[in-house]
C-alpha cells in the first residue's frame, strides 16, 4: 500500500457514509456487490470512485450534482 494511511481511513470512513446517503454512489456499491465483490472490496471501489470525483470537482471548479450523473440514456 502507498499513501497517507490517515488519509485513506477517512476516505474510506466516508466512502462508507456516502454509500448510505448518496444515490448514485449507492448504486454503484450495490451494482459491485452484484457482480459478487466481498462488502470490503465493493467499499474500496467505491472510495476510488469517489476519489475520482472529488479530483473531477477539484480540478474543474464544479458543484457536485448526483442526479445528473445517475444514468445516461442512449
Amino acid at each position: 500500500m502507498k499513501g497517507n494511511k490517515y488519509l485513506r481511513y477517512y476516505l474510506y470512513q466516508a466512502a462508507s457514509s456516502a454509500i448510505r446517503f448518496d444515490p448514485v454512489l449507492r448504486d454503484y456499491y450495490k451494482s459491485k456487490r452484484n457482480e459478487g465483490k466481498a462488502h470490503k472490496a465493493a467499499v474500496v471501489l467505491t472510495t476510488r470512485k469517489l476519489v475520482r470525483s472529488i479530483y473531477y470537482m477539484l480540478k474543474n471548479n464544479v458543484p457536485y450534482k448526483p442526479f445528473e450523473t445517475t444514468h445516461v440514456s442512449n
